[in-house]
């Protein structure tokens, strides 16, 4: 989900109670990549993928 609205590259991902923070390379055009940091629930996974009941 985090991917593929960045559109950057996977650095990590790190688990804590109710969901992940997931940190990126976002590349720039002839510049240096930035670091995205964003933090997710699972709730909000779920809402995406249409699996809320």
């Amino acid at each position: 989900m985090v991917l593929s609205k960045t559109n950057g590259r996977l650095l990590s991902v790190k688990p804590y109670d109710d969901g992940c923070t997931v940190t990126v390379l976002v590349s720039r055009d002839g510049e240096r990549p930035e670091k995205v940091v964003v933090r997710t629930t699972y709730e909000d996974v779920e809402k995406i993928e249409g699996n809320s009941n």
